[in-house]
This record gives structure tokens, sequence and C-alpha cells, in this order.
């Protein structure tokens, strides 16, 4: 219950904080945020439990004959315990987003069974170097703390993504890229200008044929390459 209600202050307080600035829709900002930080959480507890798998069971390893890697499959198992609980908040805020899931995001079930695979692997690994030099585990939860505000310095997406923006395949587009009408000729030169996700480098992948339009046509005459 705790693990559940942590969870879901955590990602209410973010989507309030950040929802309000952030260049896109405030329900596919919400189903971002937290399927992020869902995955995120699972990820940081496998590197933090990973450190503390073997020396916190010692008396057990020392007193029984049992193979070390039951302690990371039970370790393995707390996590997704937790994880289950923290899918609670994960489910009703597609239920509130009104989010119509489409087949592929079935693909989530095999990718979130290789995270599990990578988790129990990494915490074996960990373990093993933790019992030589328990200093790792300080050194593992200041690289984690680093890497989260790295990366979830806003929570926000990165640019548009596509020219209709569908990455999770949840039934709700974006469109990035509208009513454009450009002709440009040998040695002009154009700049483009505006806020985060406003379509600018899905703009210029689309010219470059990385992207293709779901409607309109590009024209290229010669070679684009991309700096």
């Amino acid at each position: 219950m705790w693990t559940t209600l942590s969870f879901a202050i955590f990602v209410g307080v973010k989507v309030l904080i950040f929802g309000s600035v952030a260049n896109v829709d405030r329900d596919y900002f919400s189903v971002y945020v937290t399927l992020g930080l869902f995955v995120w959480t699972f990820v940081s507890s496998n590197f933090n439990d990973g450190c503390a798998v073997f020396w916190t069971a010692e008396g057990w390893i020392k007193g029984m004959r049992l193979p070390v890697s039951l302690f990371v499959f039970q370790s393995v198992a707390r996590d997704l315990y937790l994880t289950f609980f923290m899918s609670l908040v994960a489910v009703g805020v597609f239920v509130v987003a009104g989010i119509d899931l489409k087949p592929a995001a079935l693909w989530a079930i095999p990718m979130f069974a290789l995270l599990v695979v990578n988790g129990f692997c990494v915490q074996l690994m960990l373990g093993v170097i933790s019992t030589r030099v328990r200093d790792v585990n300080y050194l593992v939860q200041t690289a984690i703390s680093v890497l989260f505000f790295l990366l979830n310095n806003d929570g926000s997406p990165e640019g548009a993504g596509a020219i209709i923006r569908n990455d999770l395949k949840i039934g709700r587009s974006i469109v990035a890229l509208s009513n454009i009408s450009l002709h440009l000729k040998d040695g002009d030169l154009l700049g483009l200008v505006g806020r985060n996700g406003s379509g600018k480098s899905t703009l210029l992948r689309v010219a470059g044929g990385i992207y293709e339009p779901f409607a309109g046509r590009v024209r290229v005459v010669g070679s684009v390459a991309g700096l």
C-alpha cells in the first residue's frame, strides 16, 4: 500500500509541476512520466539491491549450504512484488487519461521480461563485486542519483519524434507538422527556430528521408546529408 501511495504521489507531483510547462498534451505527458518512472524505479532497485544481496544474507550463506543464486532470485522477486503495486498506479493513469491500448502495446510484456532477466544478471554481478568491495554500494547509489537528474530533468519527451507522435502506440496522436510548404533552391539557407517539441527535428528528418509524411509530398533533387 505504501509503495503504491508513494509512487502515486511522486508521479502526481511531477505531472503537476512539469505538466504545465511541457509542450505536449497533458494526458500524454502523464502516461509518459508514469511509464518512465515505473521502468526507472524497477531498474534502479535492481542496482541498489544487487549491491547488498549477498552481504545482507551473510548469516544464511555461512550457516546453510544453499546456492547463492537463490538469494538473487529472492531479491528480484521482491522487486517484482513492489513493481506490481506500482503498476496499479500506471493502470489508474491509463484509465483516467482515457488511453486506448493498441495491440503493439503487448510488446511491453516481453520487453519487461527482458528487464527482469537483466536485473537478475546485474544483481548477481554487483553482489559478487560488493562482497569484495562494499563501497561499491555508495558508488552505485551516487551514479543512479546523477543519472536520474540527467535523464529526467523535466520529464518531458524530447522533440516530436514523428510526423504524428504515436511512439507508445496508445491511440493518442499529436500533430507535429501541419501546413508546411517550402521551396529551397541550391545555395539557399534556412534557419529553424522554435521551442522544444515544435517539430524542427521532425521537419529535417522528413526532408532527409528518415521519416515518411502521412500527407503531402517531399521532392528532393540531388542528395541530402545530415550533420
